[in-house]
Parts: structure tokens; sequence; C-alpha cells
């Protein structure tokens, strides 16, 4: 005998794009796109051991911002953005700057 669960109905948002980060390794800036204009976006830059190294909070609507990394010393870091209620977080390499 087999029974059949309820169907369930899943529909996806193809206009709703990730965030991304780039160039990769970065030297002085990083690139953020947030995949779409969203508005007040929070950035927090934070070392591997999840230290709070800096935090930006705009007040206005953007689909990308620029952050200046020179003050961070070579190594791996982690961005957590959120905007509109989501968080998503983020890696990037800081190189040496030549």
């Amino acid at each position: 005998i087999f029974s059949y669960s309820s169907t369930v109905n899943v529909s996806f948002d193809h206009n709703d794009k990730n965030p991304s980060i780039y160039p990769v390794p970065a030297a002085g800036y990083i690139n953020i796109n947030f995949g779409r204009s969203v508005l007040n976006p929070v950035i927090e830059i934070f070392s591997t051991d999840m230290k709070l190294l800096g935090i930006s909070k705009k007040m206005t609507r953007s689909a990308s911002e620029t952050i200046n990394i020179q003050h961070l010393t070579p190594g791996n870091y982690i961005v957590r953005l959120g905007f509109e209620g989501k968080k998503y977080a983020l890696r990037f390499v800081k190189q040496l700057s030549f």
C-alpha cells in the first residue's frame, strides 16, 4: 500500500541575486555588489577570529559599495552584509599592496 504526502509549492525569485565581493584577492579596496538596489545596507568587516574591525551603515538606496581596506594587514576576512531583513557572509583575502 502506498500513501502520498501533500504537494508543496516552492517558488524562486530569480531577480533576487546573491551579493558578491571583488576583486579577490584585493589590495586597497573591495567592491561589494548587493545583487540589486537595497535600502540602508549595513556592512561589517570581521577578522577570522570574528573580531569586529569596522562597520558602515548607509542611509541610502544602493546597489554597490566600495570599501577601503588599505589599513588591514594581509590575511583572510569576513564581510557580513545586512539589508531588508536578510544577512549574508562573504569572505575576501587582503594581499600586500605594491
